[in-house]
């Protein structure tokens, strides 16, 4: 029997978040390998930098937003809300334009960070967070850059993989109240792992723009969390409710809640 492109989507999304979890650690140890041995060599600066590199910037953002957005998609019956995936995508577009295309955060707070100019700085200088921390504590460049990267890089791993179980969990659920696996933690892992992931880009690199959108990514999957619920507790009525009573939204508590409702394995 022929599959339906449904469920052939289904079946390559299962396969490839794993894949992306790797590339996500890949890119990290490539960092932060680079870090090591700018400390090891006691220098701060290398050569040349990243920026105006829009090819970058055009494959970085269709690499994330695709398999960000491909797991967030609306599952709730009804009226789609497409603003709370459009506001991830302006984040993600807004990150990568400055990450290597025009670093305008960069720009306006170089005089005052003491920082040279973009256009000669080395590819150090531009994690903006560990220049704070070294100038702080007085730490090596290079030492808190390969910290800051680590981690950012354990919390976009952990993040998306957080999107990804629950994203699975809600596919093998068939349309049920599921309560299995990381659903016993939290009622929300994928909004969650979408807030854990986003705060590690912004970890690795802060610009003015993402700093003020980060909050209202926080609210709109909040109330998105909320009006869910809302269609949760109608269709699924009691066991919802109680379900709702033993589960936080989005901070685990230290031991999974004795939850026996829903569909899933354990």
């Amino acid at each position: 029997m022929a599959k339906s492109p449904a469920a052939i989507f289904r079946m390559a999304m299962l396969a490839l978040g794993p894949v992306f979890v790797a590339v996500v650690l890949l890119q990290a140890g490539m960092e932060a390998n680079v870090a090591l041995k700018m400390r090891l060599l006691s220098s701060v600066t290398v050569s040349h930098n990243h920026f105006g590199d829009w090819i970058a910037v055009a494959a970085s953002v269709l690499l994330v937003s695709f398999f960000a957005l491909a797991y967030l998609l609306p599952q709730t019956p009804g009226k789609k809300d497409w603003r709370s995936l459009g506001l991830v995508q302006a984040f993600i577009v807004a990150l990568y334009a400055e990450m290597y295309g025009f670093p305008l955060t960069i720009f306006l707070l170089s005089n005052a960070l003491g920082l040279p100019s973009p256009l000669g700085m080395g590819g150090l200088d531009g994690h903006l967070l560990a220049v704070a921390v070294s100038r702080v504590f007085g730490m090596n460049q290079a030492g808190a850059s390969f910290g800051v990267m680590a981690v950012s890089s354990l919390l976009m791993a952990s993040g998306f993989l957080l999107i990804f179980t629950g994203w699975r969990r809600i596919h093998r659920g068939g349309g049920q109240l599921v309560t299995a696996g990381v659903y016993r933690w939290i009622r929300h892992p994928q909004y969650s792992g979408l807030l854990v992931f986003t705060l590690g880009l912004l970890i690795n690199w802060p610009t003015l723009p993402t700093l003020l959108m980060w909050p209202v990514l926080l609210l709109t999957y909040i109330r998105l969390a909320r009006r869910e619920e809302q269609w949760a507790e109608s269709t699924f009525g009691a066991s919802f409710r109680e379900y709702k009573g033993k589960v936080p939204a989005f901070i685990p508590r230290f031991r999974p809640a004795p939850v026996t409702l829903g569909s899933g394995e354990t």
